[in-house]
């Protein structure tokens, strides 16, 4: 499957704002002429750090990381303590 065939609503994943930052990183670094088509918007320059996450604008972004903050208590919210508090 072609990636130009792929085309979510939802971006769903843990720590979301890393990953979308080493995504961008990447693409940079790779000089990625459609970088753009990580959102719905065509724009000409990759945004500056720390706004990272208006580059997927146009897809709701579903952070599991940020859902644990509000629902359990954990010495840290990676992974694996997550999932180790759950099944407690």
């Amino acid at each position: 499957m072609m990636n130009a065939q792929v085309d979510p609503d939802v971006i769903v994943g843990h720590d979301v704002a890393y990953d979308m930052d080493v995504l961008l990183h990447r693409i940079a670094a790779s000089k990625i002429s459609q970088w753009s088509r990580v959102g719905r918007l065509k724009r000409a320059t990759v945004p500056k750090f720390g706004i990272r996450s208006s580059a997927a604008v146009g897809r709701l972004i579903l952070d599991t990381m940020i859902s644990a903050k509000e629902l359990i208590r954990c010495r840290s919210y990676d992974l694996t303590e997550v999932r180790i508090t759950r099944d407690r």
